[in-house]
């Protein structure tokens, strides 16, 4: 629970009525945390809510496409206007796509991973870091899971491992 002489900091996460965001939303909740969570779909952002209001916590569902400039401004218009300033956003909005060889691949079902992935994390970092709060204290992180991408041969003997992900502060002095 939160504690009472503090007010609830506030989270966007996107993907929200996923494995992720629900969990992430949940773990927040037990922390003190309000949530505002996006995703396509609405049942699943409700169970979110839900579980995020069994934990103590308030949420805030906004169904629709993070791929869209609009509907992350209105998330970020809803964050601020029911809870209060942002604090973090986790961005764990994602697709991987159909499974299939490259030469069978739509160029509409392209377009749709390249929207979600990448078009979608310029848009919600871009409001993210327009929010005021943020600027001045808040953070941001992204998350991309690769189960669906099996690897298909073993790494070649003396090749490096992947670096993780860093964390890059801004002149502002947030982290995203």
């Amino acid at each position: 629970m939160a504690d009472a002489a503090r007010p609830s900091q506030v989270v966007v996460i996107t993907g929200g009525g996923g494995v992720l965001g629900r969990a992430t939303a949940v773990e927040l909740a037990r922390r003190g945390w309000s949530s505002v969570v996006t995703g396509r779909t609405q049942g699943s952002l409700d169970a979110t809510v839900a579980a995020v209001e069994a934990a103590g916590a308030r949420a805030i569902a906004v169904a629709g496409d993070v791929s869209g400039e609009e509907h992350v401004e209105l998330v970020f218009e809803t964050a601020a206007h029911e809870l209060g300033p942002v604090d973090a956003v986790l961005h764990a909005a994602a697709t991987h796509g159909t499974p299939m060889r490259l030469v069978d691949v739509p160029l509409s079902e392209w377009e749709h991973v390249i929207a979600t992935n990448m078009r979608s994390t310029f848009l919600v970092t871009r409001a993210a870091l327009r929010s005021s709060s943020l600027q001045a204290r808040g953070s941001c992180a992204g998350s991309r899971s690769q189960r669906r991408t099996p690897r298909r041969s073993p790494p070649s003997p003396g090749s490096p491992e992947p670096s993780p992900p860093r964390s890059r502060r801004t002149a502002s002095g947030s982290t995203c």
